[in-house]
């Protein structure tokens, strides 16, 4: 009879319990849809091998690389605020570097790189040359945020690849990116 009580108050117990995890599941559901900001939009993809393709990585952080250096290049000619300036510097020193390592890995593995942006690239850059300096400072900080987010999940997800140079060569600059994400975050919210 004892047993039976037990197992009674411990179904009991059991019952109570997932319904407070559904509970909490559904208050958790409910966030607001707006109240994510920037920071917030980083997954931690390490764990996804989305990136199972070498030549893939190497030719998508290319492209990301000439973009970034673009962009920053007409930064520095048309941006407004010294953070903005010091940023696009910070940018083009570190995407320089990362472009070099790129070439070398790309030479070993015979992948011929993307060395020019789109059109489409190029005219939307020429059409934030047009814009007046405080909206492009604004422009190119979102611009570059949601970069630095793309480019954070292609580095994490290529630090698991299973090619070795390339998942060595994604680890090595990781941190660099993640330092670029956080610059670029502050001073995206300043300037918002």
């Amino acid at each position: 009879m004892k047993t039976k009580h037990l197992s009674i108050v411990a179904l009991f117990g059991f019952c109570i319990f997932q319904a407070c995890q559904s509970n909490n599941k559904k208050a958790a559901d409910k966030q607001p849809a707006d109240s994510v900001t920037m920071k917030d939009a980083v997954t931690d993809t390490s764990g996804i091998n989305r990136g199972a393709d070498y030549p893939v990585f190497i030719k998508e952080a290319a492209m990301a690389g000439v973009r970034e250096l673009s962009l920053s290049q007409a930064a520095l000619e048309k941006a407004n605020s010294p953070q903005v300036k010091d940023f696009a510097k910070k940018i083009i020193a570190d995407q320089t570097k990362i472009s070099e390592g790129l070439k070398s890995l790309a030479a070993e593995k015979k992948i011929a790189l993307p060395t020019a942006l789109p059109a489409s690239d190029l005219a939307h850059i020429e059409d934030m040359k047009k814009m007046a300096a405080a909206d492009f400072d604004k422009h190119y900080m979102e611009m570059m945020v949601k970069s630095q987010i793309t480019n954070l999940d292609l580095f994490k997800s290529a630090s698991t690849l299973g090619d070795t140079p390339s998942r060595n060569f994604a680890a090595k600059y990781l941190g660099r990116l993640e330092a670029q994400y956080k610059m670029g975050t502050d001073i995206h919210e300043k300037l918002h």
